[in-house]
């Protein structure tokens, strides 16, 4: 049975140093994946990384890595207690903050699992992409296929 590695970056930089540029990109790959952001204050996510959680990460959130110390004003705007680390922040593909927690980090997948978006629904999708073809004179080509 193969096994899947899930990979965390710390996605900030002395050019980005409060994480925006990174948030912003994950946001942009939320919206287009319909998935949810996932910042990740105070630790490099090794905790999500593993079972049921790291496959739920991987086809459900974006995630971010932020160095807490390095972010003050951004763990500030998302509502995050320096003392309180590692934090999660779930944001909307939007980047409006959904929900947050500490207690998160103990058994973070009811949390997550809660906090995941629904899924497309396909027959909706493919009327709405073929009325669009259709508007503009192309052809559609449909893509079957799962994530994993």
């Amino acid at each position: 049975m193969g096994h899947a590695l899930l990979l965390f970056v710390l996605m900030g930089s002395p050019q980005d140093p409060d994480s925006s540029r990174a948030i912003g990109e994950a946001t942009l790959r939320a919206k287009k994946e319909n998935k949810r952001v996932l910042l990740v204050f105070g630790a490099n996510g090794s905790f999500l990384r593993k079972g049921k959680t790291g496959r739920l990460l991987r086809y459900e959130y974006e995630v971010v890595s932020v160095d807490a110390a390095a972010n003050k004003t951004l763990a500030e705007k998302y509502g995050i207690d320096p003392d309180t680390l590692p934090h999660l922040a779930v944001l909307s593909a939007d980047g409006k903050l959904l929900a947050s927690g500490d207690g998160a980090t103990r058994d973070p997948f009811p949390f997550l699992d809660k906090w995941k978006t629904e899924p497309w629904d396909a027959e909706t999708r493919y009327q709405d992409a073929l009325a669009r073809a259709k508007k503009e004179g192309k052809r559609l080509l449909v893509h079957l296929g799962a994530p994993w």
